[in-house]
């Protein structure tokens, strides 16, 4: 799960500051109290810890700090530590209380009666590998705006396309290729892999600004996540480029893209021996400074098909075409439900928040992305949707709306069986313009 943060309007999860009276952190009830095991969360807790040293020195400043768990079902929260307010409950070492619906439950950074937190949804993952990078990605969210790289959550529905994936699998082979080789072949590994990004950015021209700030985003934390896990140095290069293939198959690559390219630029940017992470911001270009950083790589677009047959490209193009036809389909169904047929329109303002499975995100041409599932939150009220998709839409570049199915009757219903939608005072159901349509307005 993550969350969304918008670059020009509206706010998410990963910066929410509720003003107090609204957080509403109680004293859990008994019923509640096994909800999440507190003797477990401290062993996590002392986990992640015992890293702190590694990651507070790769970025400089304190990375690992307040932790949150959630449960989605109780929404009851553990924390590592107290928030400045005073909200939470002291429980022996850990501190306890409930979040209040409003706000969206992710993993994610979020802001806490004054206190930045790193938010986990429990259980967490069994394996200490993933639940340890799990952690350090959240972490590295909770201080991003420190190391002066804000949150940024722009569409790239470009990677929706065959063309464009295409150009993706074979650039991922090839930073593979160099995580796992050495000198000249390294060389010729990252000369492919940048070659293979050069085609698709001069296909998608829009997609640079795009894949570069998704990069900055979650691709560094999930970097940070694999870099200070305490993985043997011997054996983190191997793991990170057996994590990036195991992603070649994903039916979206719109967001997943950036957790499995993050991790594979970071690596080898270490590797060069440049100082990289002290240089960047918000502007930065990690494929440039891997660029930079090996000066024996050329970025040639010549004799590509040689290239891309030096790392499996007819194996890669037959099995796109094949998933093309299953992505039409599936595009078909969520244009059916989401487009064509009635549905429930919800505006969206500046105070938008939500949260969803970056796994699980369509783009819909034309129209936005949709994701399988998620939560929204607005002046509205609280969209929660369980399955059968949301529609984003886009206007100008920021949410400009929320569209869900319709209800199941021809009536105004806060529900169809597949989303819940729980309006604030003052909002109400009115029919929309085209018949069987259902919009959300203020009474």
């Amino acid at each position: 799960m993550s969350t969304s943060r918008l670059s020009q309007r509206g706010r998410t999860t990963c910066d929410l500051a509720l003003p107090v009276a609204a957080l509403l952190v109680a004293a859990l009830p008994a019923s509640a109290q096994s909800a999440i095991d507190t003797t477990l969360a401290r062993e996590y807790v002392s986990e992640v810890r015992a890293l702190a040293a590694r990651t507070d020195t790769l970025w400089k400043v304190r990375t690992l700090g307040a932790l949150l768990f959630v449960e989605p079902r109780t929404r009851q929260v553990v924390a590592s530590q107290a928030d400045s307010a005073g909200l939470l409950l002291a429980q022996g070492a850990l501190f306890v209380g409930t979040l209040p619906d409003a706000l969206p439950i992710a993993n994610t950074a979020v802001t806490l009666g004054g206190t930045r937190y790193a938010m986990l949804m429990w259980p967490l993952p069994a394996d200490r590998g993933a639940r340890v990078r799990l952690l350090l990605h959240e972490s590295f969210h909770r201080v991003q705006d420190q190391l002066r790289l804000p949150a940024a959550n722009p569409s790239n529905v470009h990677l929706g396309t065959t063309a464009a994936r295409i150009w993706t699998r074979l650039e991922w082979r090839a930073l593979a290729e160099a995580l796992l080789r050495s000198g000249t072949q390294r060389v010729q590994a990252l000369s492919d892999a940048l070659a293979f990004r050069a085609m698709r950015l001069r296909t998608y021209p829009q997609a640079q600004s795009e894949e570069q700030a998704l990069l900055l985003n979650e691709g560094l934390a999930e970097y940070n996540g694999w870099a200070s896990s305490g993985e043997a140095d011997s054996l983190l290069a191997r793991r990170v480029a057996l994590a990036m293939l195991a992603r070649e198959r994903q039916e979206s690559l719109v967001r997943s893209f950036a957790y499995a390219s993050g991790p594979a630029y970071g690596v080898l940017l270490d590797g060069s021996g440049m100082a990289w992470r002290p240089q960047l911001n918000a502007g930065s270009d990690l494929a440039e400074l891997l660029r930079v950083a090996y000066p024996t790589v050329r970025v040639d677009t010549t004799r590509m098909l040689q290239r891309s047959e030096r790392h499996g490209g007819l194996l890669i193009r037959a099995e796109e075409n094949e998933m093309d036809a299953r992505r039409a389909e599936t595009e078909r169904g969520h244009r059916v439900r989401l487009v064509e047929q009635p549905v429930v329109r919800i505006p969206t303002t500046d105070s938008l928040s939500y949260s969803f499975n970056p796994n699980d995100a369509f783009p819909l041409a034309g129209h936005g992305t949709v994701y399988g599932s998620g939560q929204f939150t607005d002046v509205w009220g609280t969209l929660r949707v369980a399955r059968n998709g949301v529609l984003l839409k886009q206007g100008a570049g920021v949410p400009s709306e929320v569209v869900v199915p319709g209800p199941a009757a021809d009536r105004p219903s806060l529900s169809n069986g597949s989303w819940t939608l729980t309006l604030a005072p003052g909002w109400t159901l009115r029919e929309g313009a085209r018949v069987g349509d259902w919009v959300v307005v203020r009474q």
